[in-house]
């Protein structure tokens, strides 16, 4: 029988010590956090960037508001449609609701509609944070997440999806925005059909920043909020 003694290595072999070991292990974990840390950046970024290709047909739906009236998606046809998808206990959700709302009161009367889809269970905690935002735009609930899930594919909140007066997906916009800002305001215009100077000037040194933008979103709901 063969019997190895672990404390005398082979010749020409040097046992590795314990230090080494922990070394190599930390420069592992290191490694994975790294490269994980870089594919959920370039995730987030991907998808800030519009729909490429040719555009989606918006899923129609009828959902009740928290009043328990019935609204149809196909009701808001020939309007631009800012579709946001949130709830209570995001916090990402609720920083951007009052820039969304005065957003919406500037331009509604442009053909802007706002729809927020609640993906809380029970109206009793969206009740107070309307009244307490004031929100101008209709808010339905989708508490058992048919519409979020399966129609629209949502994997963390907020998400919001622009829609053209066609009733095309023009963009999906993961994570929290400003909503009143010159820029957004610019794009938001210029769905509607008219021509915003500052907007098109700054059309493509925009685009990092909206990047930028969607990418801490994204990072501050992965690791900073409740998920689903």
């Amino acid at each position: 029988m063969f019997y190895f003694n672990p404390q005398f290595p082979r010749e020409g072999r040097k046992r590795p010590s314990l230090n080494d070991a922990l070394f190599r292990r930390s420069r592992t974990v290191k490694l994975c956090f790294s490269i994980t840390m870089l594919m959920l950046l370039a995730l987030c970024i991907a998808a800030s960037n519009p729909v490429s290709g040719a555009q989606d047909a918006a899923h129609g739906f009828t959902l009740p508001d928290i009043n328990g009236k019935k609204v149809s998606l196909s009701e808001f046809k020939g309007k631009v449609v800012i579709l946001n998808f949130w709830a209570t206990w995001c916090g990402p959700c609720r920083a951007e609701m009052p820039s969304l709302n005065k957003l919406y009161i500037d331009l509604k009367d442009k053909g802007l509609a706002v729809i927020a889809i609640s993906v809380d269970t029970s109206e009793k905690t969206v009740r107070p944070f309307i009244k307490e935002q004031k929100l101008s735009f209709p808010v339905l609930m989708d508490k058992d997440k048919a519409v979020s899930f399966d129609e629209y594919g949502i994997l963390g909140l907020p998400t919001t999806f622009l829609i053209d007066r066609n009733g095309m997906i023009v963009e999906k916009i993961p994570g929290e925005r400003e909503w009143d800002t010159p820029q957004m305001k610019g794009k938001i215009i210029g769905l509607l059909g008219g021509r915003n100077e500052n907007h098109a000037k700054n059309k493509n040194g925009n685009r990092d920043a909206a990047e930028h933008s969607s990418a801490v979103g994204m990072f501050r709901y992965i690791f900073g909020n409740k998920g689903w």
